[in-house]
């Protein structure tokens, strides 16, 4: 039964993602559904799949999302195909990621090596700093991607005949921020952020129906 019933949710998001694809003039890719029981990946993501094709991935509590919540994050995940900016935001993410972990394993590498000789507590203080960083600018690079996302997804949102604004309060506007500590290692905007983006936009005025 349990099986079943997670089989028509895919079902339903599949259909939910069609009709949003063809409203905004964009291709239908395939959608993969991971299960994500702790809920600790984004809710929807582009990646590359076996047949070679960008999908659209979503994690499995995406499928427990209201209608208005699935379609936002749907959106988002078009605005791949709507918009170069989110792969060239991705893209240098890797170049800036890349460069730090060369700098990380580089400077251990010279310590090792003998070219850089640095006493015990300096090099102590050099590798808990660069371990505790690593992760804020993770997330930070993270973050600036995911906000070129949001807005082609919100570009996709108006193609399709939504108000991008109604529809982002809707989905976060009861949605509280996490704390200053958290949002340092977060990998998406603040609920209030995506709020203020959305609502700067503006857009046209009544959603269509989904169906």
């Amino acid at each position: 039964m349990a099986t079943d019933e997670r089989e028509d949710e895919a079902r339903l998001l599949r259909a939910r993602l069609r009709v949003l694809a063809a409203r905004s003039g964009l291709p239908l890719p395939a959608l993969d559904v991971v299960e994500d029981p702790r809920g600790r990946l984004l809710p929807a993501t582009v990646q590359g799949g076996a047949d070679g094709e960008d999908h659209v991935v979503v994690s499995s509590t995406l499928l427990r999302e209201t209608p208005d919540a699935q379609t936002w994050h749907l959106a988002t995940a078009l605005g791949h195909w709507a918009s170069p900016v989110p792969r060239r935001r991705r893209r240098q993410g890797w170049v800036v990621g890349g460069l730090l972990a060369t700098l990380w394993v580089g400077s251990g590498l010279a310590e090792l090596a003998g070219v850089v000789d640095l006493p015990g507590a300096a090099t102590l203080a050099v590798t808990t700093t660069v371990g505790l960083l690593s992760p804020v600018a993770a997330a930070a690079l993270s973050r600036r991607t995911r906000a070129a996302c949001d807005a082609a997804g919100r570009e996709v949102l108006r193609r399709a005949g939504h108000d991008p604004g109604t529809l982002t309060r809707q989905v976060f506007g009861g949605r509280p921020d996490p704390s200053r500590w958290a949002r340092l290692h977060a990998r998406e905007p603040t609920p209030s952020a995506r709020v203020a983006a959305a609502q700067r936009e503006g857009g046209p005025g009544v959603a269509p129906p989904l169906y």
